[in-house]
C-alpha cells in the first residue's frame, strides 16, 4: 500500500510539472503571437492574445504563468496601455491606458516606466 502511494504521488508531480512547463510555453507563444500581431496593426489578434496574460486575477492558471513566467504578464500589461492610449484596436481610453500602464510598471516593466499617454 505505502509503494502505491509513492507511486501515485510520483505520478501527480510529474503531471503538475508537465501542465506548469505546457502553460508556460503557451503564454510565451501568445505573448509573441499578440506582439507580432501589433507590429501588423492586427489589434483584434494582439488584444485577444493580450487580454488573457494581463489580467491574472480572474483566472489561477494565468497566476501560475506569471509565477513562471514574470515578464509576461507585464508585457501584456504594457502592449494593452499603449492600444488603449493610441486608440489602436479598441476605442481610445487615457484613463484605462494609465492603468495598463501603472500595472506593467508595478509588474517590473521598464518600457512603462516614463510612458504618460500623451501625444
Amino acid at each position: 500500500m505505502l509503494y502505491f502511494l509513492c507511486s501515485f504521488r510520483k505520478i501527480l508531480v510529474l503531471v503538475f510539472t508537465f501542465i506548469a512547463i505546457s502553460t508556460q510555453n503557451s503564454a510565451s507563444q501568445d505573448i509573441d503571437s499578440g506582439i507580432t500581431a501589433y507590429k501588423r496593426g492586427e489589434y483584434a489578434i494582439a488584444l485577444r492574445n493580450f487580454l488573457p496574460l494581463a489580467d491574472i486575477d480572474t483566472d489561477y492558471t494565468q497566476l501560475r504563468i506569471s509565477e513562471n513566467n514574470p515578464t509576461t504578464t507585464p508585457l501584456a500589461q504594457y502592449y494593452l496601455a499603449l492600444m488603449y492610449c493610441g486608440g489602436l484596436g479598441v476605442m481610445p481610453d487615457r484613463r484605462k491606458a494609465l492603468v495598463w500602464f501603472d500595472k506593467a510598471r508595478r509588474g517590473g516593466n521598464l518600457l512603462a516606466e516614463n510612458e504618460t499617454c500623451k501625444k
